[in-house]
């Protein structure tokens, strides 16, 4: 309907009064649907300029998108390097962040350190004091004057903080070590020597043990990580989930080797030779509980229990002085041959 249309409609509207006889009331009631219809094209309009303003949004953006694409390949080489510094940016930013919270938690296992030696220096100190008396009088002194050196080297040892990454460098590592063999001990006996790593073997059982010792002592230890960047990041406070032999290697294998000579699997083995039937190849990655768990169902599902011998080369071989001879000489090629089953 065109707008003058419209026009004469509403004017003739207008100019009829009340009507009073028929043909006025027929005349009205045309006009009045004349205005209703009216009153919907109007309706009809709002409703296409609302979809003409919603048809202009799209517009705007497919221009954009079409001023996007029709960029030089230079241009569109330089926006993707431009978008790739920027998420190389925020990884660095990640890496520097992870970075600082390390060197906050090693701050607080210094700190840590610090007062522990406060505590510990009086104790000390009387020791010193008793050692150097001992010096004095004569040979059938109840302490030995090795004992003046013993108690300065553990002063020093408790005032220095460990190095990060060198677990068995501070007084608390080798207090959980010595704790750890006392433990065992208490049940197995002094650990005792075995010839011939081919003849060690450890148990799923005695696998649990070292599991619950990490639940109790991970918090203090210190392990490696690798970043986004593969650059080599140090880690204090290990959660139990989080740990793997990596690190039960270098904080409590290495220490344990050094301070008595054998392997994790001699603390059980009472001196006695154990042939192992189950060969383990593991991934040292691999989460310790996990690998605890697999092996766990795997007896239970090939039904030769939580104490058969298994061969596990962690806990087998002396891994503070690993000396492996050629192939053909060596541990695992003996117990392979030997071997009745094979994990992996």
């Amino acid at each position: 309907m065109a707008a003058d249309d419209a026009l004469e409609i509403v004017r003739g509207a207008l100019s009829v009064g009340a009507p009073t006889r028929l043909e006025d009331q027929r005349k009205a009631e045309k006009l009045r649907a004349e205005l209703d219809q009216l009153a919907a094209h109007l309706d009809g309009a709002e409703d296409v300029g609302a979809r003409f303003e919603g048809l202009a949004e799209a517009a705007a953006e497919a221009r954009e998108r079409l001023e996007l694409l029709s960029l030089q390949p230079s241009s569109r080489r330089r926006l993707v390097d431009a978008l790739w510094a920027r998420k190389a940016s925020t990884r660095s930013i990640d890496t520097l962040v992870s970075r600082l919270a390390s060197c906050a938690r090693q701050i607080d296992t210094t700190s840590s350190r610090a007062v522990t030696a406060a505590t510990d220096a009086p104790e000390i100190a009387v020791r010193l004091e008793q050692a150097r008396a001992s010096t004095t009088e004569g040979p059938r002194a109840s302490l030995p004057a090795s004992n003046c050196r013993i108690a300065a080297s553990a002063l020093l040892a408790s005032c220095m903080p460990a190095r990060p990454g060198d677990a068995d460098a501070g007084m608390t590592a080798r207090a959980e070590v010595r704790a750890f063999v006392a433990e065992v001990a208490r049940t197995f006996g002094k650990p005792i020597g075995i010839n011939g790593d081919e003849h060690c073997a450890t148990t799923v059982r005695e696998l649990g043990v070292l599991v619950e010792h990490v639940k109790r002592q991970s918090s203090s230890w210190v392990g490696r990580r690798v970043d986004a960047d593969c650059s080599w990041r140090e880690v204090s406070g290990l959660e139990p989930k989080d740990v793997n032999l990596y690190d039960v290697n270098e904080n409590l294998l290495k220490p344990l080797g050094a301070k008595l000579g054998v392997a994790y699997s001699e603390l059980f083995a009472r001196g006695q030779k154990r042939e192992p039937k189950v060969f383990v190849s593991h991934a040292w990655l691999h989460p310790l509980l996990l690998t605890d768990e697999a092996l766990k169902q795997h007896a239970e599902d090939r039904g030769y229990g939580e104490d058969e011998p298994i061969w596990i080369c962690a806990f087998v071989i002396r891994q503070h002085a690993v000396n492996i001879d050629a192939i053909i000489d060596s541990p695992f090629f003996k117990v392979l041959k030997a071997r009745e089953m094979t994990v992996s």
